[in-house]
């Protein structure tokens, strides 16, 4: 009877072993269960987060791209432009000697023309007075 008591006894703690790794292994199970949901959902998210990743790339590139063209023309427009300035500017360098010329020739005439003013100013009050004297003289003949 020992034996039979002891072997019940056995059994009920082979028994209570038995459900307790059960429970744990359900446990587990549903852990993993869990965990593999998780790892699903989150699986789709970084394919998504890649996805949307990857179209956020392109169009920046295609952004780039455009700005690089953008810049080739700016550039280009620039250096047209700057050589059209640095040409309009040596025209002008020109039109300025030109014209710094031309004034030196008429400073130079007008002083001539002055010097030879100040050296018949006798000779031209002269005239002046001879004119008026013979505008005097018309006039006498008109009233007469």
């Amino acid at each position: 009877m020992v034996y039979e008591i002891a072997a019940a006894v056995a059994a009920g703690a082979f028994l209570v072993l038995v459900i307790a790794i059960i429970l744990t292994l359900r446990s587990v199970n549903k852990t993993l269960t869990s965990t593999k949901t998780l790892l699903d959902d989150l699986s789709t998210d970084v394919q998504d987060l890649v996805k949307k990743s990857s179209e956020l790339v392109e169009e920046t590139k295609s952004t780039i791209q455009v700005s690089q063209e953008i810049l080739r023309d700016t550039q280009t427009v620039v250096k047209d432009t700057a050589g059209d300035i640095q040409s309009k500017i040596h025209r002008m360098d020109n039109l300025f000697h030109a014209v710094g010329e031309v004034g030196d020739r008429l400073r130079r005439v007008s002083d001539h023309v002055a010097k030879e003013a100040e050296a018949n100013s006798s000779r031209i009050g002269k005239v002046v007075s001879l004119v008026s004297v013979g505008m005097d003289i018309a006039k006498r003949f008109q009233k007469k």
